[in-house]
Protein backbone atom coordinates (compact mmCIF):
# COMPACT_ATOMS: atom_id res chain seq x y z
CA UNK A 1 0.00 0.00 0.00
CA UNK A 2 1.21 3.54 -0.81
CA UNK A 3 0.93 5.62 2.36
CA UNK A 4 1.51 9.29 3.14
CA UNK A 5 2.38 10.40 6.69
CA UNK A 6 1.29 13.80 7.98
CA UNK A 7 3.15 14.42 11.24
CA UNK A 8 4.97 17.51 12.48
CA UNK A 9 7.24 15.74 14.97
CA UNK A 10 10.24 14.46 13.02
CA UNK A 11 11.04 11.53 15.32
CA UNK A 12 7.43 10.32 15.33
CA UNK A 13 7.24 10.59 11.53
CA UNK A 14 10.53 8.70 11.20
CA UNK A 15 9.26 5.93 13.52
CA UNK A 16 6.03 5.64 11.53
CA UNK A 17 7.95 5.51 8.26
CA UNK A 18 10.20 2.72 9.60
CA UNK A 19 7.20 0.80 10.93
CA UNK A 20 5.30 1.08 7.64
CA UNK A 21 8.37 -0.12 5.73
CA UNK A 22 8.73 -3.10 8.08
CA UNK A 23 5.07 -3.94 7.40
CA UNK A 24 5.76 -3.92 3.65
CA UNK A 25 4.16 -0.59 2.73
CA UNK A 26 5.67 2.26 0.74
CA UNK A 27 5.78 5.75 2.25
CA UNK A 28 5.31 8.13 -0.68
CA UNK A 29 5.67 11.38 1.31
CA UNK A 30 5.91 12.93 4.75
CA UNK A 31 4.26 16.31 5.38
CA UNK A 32 4.45 18.49 8.49
CA UNK A 33 1.54 20.88 7.99
CA UNK A 34 -1.92 20.95 6.45
CA UNK A 35 -1.24 22.89 3.25
CA UNK A 36 1.72 20.70 2.41
CA UNK A 37 -0.39 17.58 3.08
CA UNK A 38 -3.21 18.72 0.79
CA UNK A 39 -0.80 19.55 -2.03
CA UNK A 40 1.07 16.26 -1.76
CA UNK A 41 -2.14 14.24 -1.54
CA UNK A 42 -3.50 15.88 -4.69
CA UNK A 43 -0.22 15.27 -6.55
CA UNK A 44 0.68 11.78 -5.32
CA UNK A 45 -2.74 10.17 -4.66
CA UNK A 46 -1.59 7.71 -1.97
CA UNK A 47 -3.82 4.77 -1.04
CA UNK A 48 -4.07 6.01 2.55
CA UNK A 49 -2.91 8.86 4.77
CA UNK A 50 -1.88 8.65 8.40
CA UNK A 51 -2.76 12.10 9.72
CA UNK A 52 -1.86 13.74 13.01
CA UNK A 53 -4.52 16.13 14.32
CA UNK A 54 -2.37 19.01 15.57
CA UNK A 55 0.15 20.03 12.95
CA UNK A 56 2.92 22.56 12.41
CA UNK A 57 2.26 26.17 11.49
CA UNK A 58 -0.98 26.16 13.47
CA UNK A 59 -2.72 23.91 10.97
CA UNK A 60 -5.32 21.33 11.84
CA UNK A 61 -5.17 17.75 10.59
CA UNK A 62 -8.95 17.38 10.70
CA UNK A 63 -9.42 20.35 8.36
CA UNK A 64 -6.67 19.04 6.05
CA UNK A 65 -8.27 15.58 6.05
CA UNK A 66 -11.64 17.06 5.13
CA UNK A 67 -10.13 18.96 2.20
CA UNK A 68 -8.25 15.89 0.99
CA UNK A 69 -11.28 13.61 1.24
CA UNK A 70 -13.55 16.12 -0.50
CA UNK A 71 -11.09 16.38 -3.41
CA UNK A 72 -9.84 12.79 -3.66
CA UNK A 73 -11.66 10.31 -1.42
CA UNK A 74 -8.32 9.08 -0.05
CA UNK A 75 -8.81 7.14 3.18
CA UNK A 76 -7.54 8.81 6.34
CA UNK A 77 -6.29 7.18 9.53
CA UNK A 78 -5.95 9.71 12.32
CA UNK A 79 -2.99 9.17 14.65
CA UNK A 80 -3.05 11.31 17.76
CA UNK A 81 -2.31 11.38 21.45
CA UNK A 82 -5.45 13.50 21.78
CA UNK A 83 -8.37 11.34 22.80
CA UNK A 84 -10.68 13.84 24.45
CA UNK A 85 -14.36 13.69 23.44
CA UNK A 86 -14.32 17.00 21.53
CA UNK A 87 -11.31 15.97 19.42
CA UNK A 88 -12.86 12.57 18.73
CA UNK A 89 -16.15 14.20 17.74
CA UNK A 90 -14.42 16.57 15.34
CA UNK A 91 -12.33 13.74 13.88
CA UNK A 92 -15.41 11.54 13.47
CA UNK A 93 -17.08 14.28 11.41
CA UNK A 94 -14.59 13.49 8.62
CA UNK A 95 -15.55 9.78 8.68
CA UNK A 96 -11.97 8.53 8.96
CA UNK A 97 -11.04 4.95 8.18
CA UNK A 98 -9.69 4.64 11.72
CA UNK A 99 -8.11 6.28 14.74
CA UNK A 100 -4.69 5.26 16.05
CA UNK A 101 -3.58 6.31 19.53
CA UNK A 102 0.02 7.54 19.72
CA UNK A 103 2.48 6.11 20.24
CA UNK A 104 1.28 3.74 17.52
CA UNK A 105 2.20 0.09 18.02
CA UNK A 106 3.15 -2.20 15.16
CA UNK A 107 0.10 -4.35 15.86
CA UNK A 108 -2.33 -1.43 15.79
CA UNK A 109 -0.79 -0.08 12.58
CA UNK A 110 -0.91 -3.49 10.91
CA UNK A 111 -4.55 -4.05 11.90
CA UNK A 112 -5.61 -0.59 10.72
CA UNK A 113 -3.95 -0.97 7.32
CA UNK A 114 -5.19 -4.52 6.93
CA UNK A 115 -8.73 -3.23 7.48
CA UNK A 116 -8.12 -0.85 4.56
CA UNK A 117 -7.17 -3.78 2.35
CA UNK A 118 -3.42 -3.48 2.70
Amino acid sequence: MRVMIVEDEYVVAWDMEALLSELGHTVVAVAAHGEEAVGLALDLRPDAIIMDIRLAQGTDGIDAARRIQDATGIRILFASALGDPETRRRAASVCPAGFLHKPVSAGAMARALEALGG
